[in-house]
């Protein structure tokens, strides 16, 4: 993997402390965490994202541009599937049920509605109560995170059907990448265009405006058994 320098540019995102509190869960906003009773749910970054801002926002319609906008930048991953695979792991979390949400309304091709009250503690320490406000939260500047591109995977195997396991590897590790870590990854559509090019590394970094550039080889072998007639 190859880092990529370049200048910086600005995110929004939810504010990095407080508590969102909605029917015995809590919404770590600084650990990023997200606790029921006690017990802490598994709940990957970017999913804990588009649950703090739809609990932050309750009661209102979010449009799934709007997630994008502030979740997601313009250039990089598959945010439809994105989104989608975000939004079942957190009914997952909650134990809710698509057909009978308790939490999430989904809006038909227009985005989701949170529908639990929710109370924004600001400052947990500052007091045992803490500052509960019931207003949508503010948005504010903080450093961008890391961005990558993930280059199509080469394969090293004779047969040319190979290719098409290359191809699915590389979105394979597309998609996970960009829903299971804090990374903002190039969609595999921008990234296949780079399929066989003999550009250098640091040239496509510069083109896509990427930190880091991910590329890979593999081999296959094929698996041999050996046979034997019964009797």
């Amino acid at each position: 993997m190859t880092r990529i320098p370049q200048g910086e540019r600005d995110f929004v995102d939810l504010p990095r402390l407080g508590l969102l509190c909605f029917d015995g869960f809590k919404l770590d906003l600084s650990s990023g965490e997200l606790c029921a009773g006690g017990s802490r749910i598994v709940l990957q970054p970017q999913p804990f994202k588009v649950l703090a801002l739809l609990a932050a926002c309750s009661g209102r319609a979010i449009t799934r541009e709007q997630l994008r906008q502030q979740l997601w930048s313009k250039t990089f991953v598959d945010f439809e599937g994105g989104l989608n695979f975000c939004i079942r792991q957190i009914r997952k979390a909650l134990g809710e049920d698509a057909r009978k949400p308790r939490y999430i309304e989904t809006l038909h091709r227009r985005g989701y509605r949170f529908l639990a009250p929710v109370t924004w503690i600001d400052d947990p320490s500052a007091s045992h109560a803490g500052t509960a406000r019931s207003s949508p939260l503010p948005v504010t500047p903080k450093p961008r995170p890391l961005t990558l591109a993930v280059l199509p995977f080469t394969d090293l195997s004779c047969s040319s059907r190979q290719g098409l396991l290359a191809d699915g590897i590389t979105e394979l590790l597309i998609t996970y990448l960009s829903t299971a870590t804090p990374l903002r990854v190039v969609s595999s559509t921008t990234s296949m265009r780079y399929k066989g090019t003999d550009k250098s590394l640091p040239q496509i970094g510069r083109e896509l405006r990427v930190d880091w550039v991910l590329e890979g080889r593999f081999f296959c072998t094929p698996v041999r058994g050996l046979a034997s007639r019964p009797g």
